[in-house]
């Protein structure tokens, strides 16, 4: 019952002192959820040791800002569900690899910051030494994906070759094409030289009249059944050859993503450990953000627990 009222009593404290307002302004300095969560579940405490750790903290956070100036966190994000799925073997699409690795990015470079401003933040710079760098991950992500997260047309020979079968192919069927649009023209079987794609397939327009004189596959018809669009026969085992490459070209986009998530997977364990490093470090860059938009001061914590508010103001 004692421990019931004092609860109730701390949680009336904190809401005399609208506390959860300056938890939300300190969750807004965080740069993305992994600072924000620490900051939305920030409690007082009373032990002096931690209170003093954490303020010394804010003290070399803003001492780095002013000598560095910001801290690099962007592209950082909370990627854990992406690492929980890449450790169990299942694949990433383009974008979510790339969220890894701008994460990956993002903490060798707050590495770094903390580094050259070990001087100022030696606690700080030893937190984030514990980042690791993922040179390999960060490179091969860059050598096989655009910045769409679309796998890129030389990312492995095998895909170079098959693209380049593809634009031959392509090239083949759109040039017999033209001819024989160019014949149905002329023979009044269709209404224009054009080339058009249904279903995957390239078809030519034909009048629905003359579709019984015109052997091929049909794919489509118009909405008013005037023209249906057909395959010529002559082509369909040079398309099918097509599709079968555009498959494995499929097949082969897959196998590169998997091997990335793959990659990602081998080092979830490391990366899921920088996360809460830099977790800890987005809120500690937060707090003292918001302590100098605040023009705050560091207090001095004294042992015998006195509280002295001279020059104190809302």
């Amino acid at each position: 019952v004692i421990v019931a009222e004092r609860i109730k009593n701390i949680r009336h404290t904190l809401k005399v002192l609208e506390y959860h307002k300056i938890t939300g302004r300190l969750a807004d300095r965080c740069a993305c959820s992994l600072g924000r969560r620490r900051a939305e579940a920030l409690k007082p405490r009373s032990d002096l040791a931690w209170v003093r750790a954490r303020l010394e903290e804010t003290s070399q956070a803003r001492q780095a800002l002013q000598d560095e100036g910001h801290v690099p966190f962007g592209g950082l994000t909370d990627i854990g569900e992406l690492l929980s799925r890449a450790r169990a073997g299942r694949m990433l699409d383009g974008h979510e690899i790339l969220q890894v690795a701008a994460a990956a990015r993002a903490g060798r470079l707050v590495g770094d910051y903390f580094a050259r401003a070990a001087e100022v933040a030696p606690d700080l710079a030893a937190l984030a030494d514990r980042l690791g760098t993922y040179e390999e991950l960060e490179a091969e992500v860059e050598r096989r994906l655009d910045e769409e997260g679309e796998v890129r047309e030389d990312a492995s020979d095998a895909l170079v070759s098959l693209r380049r079968r593809e634009g031959v192919l392509r090239e083949r069927i759109q040039h017999s094409l033209e001819s024989i649009a160019d014949e149905s023209v002329r023979q009044g079987r269709a209404r224009e030289r054009l080339v058009v794609q249904r279903s995957g397939r390239y078809c030519i327009p034909i009048r629905a009249q003359e579709q019984s004189r015109f052997p091929g596959i049909v794919h489509d018809r118009s909405d008013s059944g005037a023209t249906v669009f057909i395959e010529p026969q002559t082509i369909v085992e040079r398309g099918n050859e097509l599709r079968d490459t555009e498959l494995a070209i499929e097949e082969e986009i897959k196998r590169i993503l998997r091997e990335l998530s793959g990659l990602i997977g081998s080092w979830a364990e490391p990366l899921e450990r920088d996360q809460r490093t830099l977790g800890v470090l987005d809120f500690i860059v937060a707090k003292a953000g918001l302590a100098g938009q605040m023009g705050a001061t560091h207090p001095r914590v004294r042992d015998d627990r006195t509280l002295d508010l001279r020059a104190a103001r809302p």
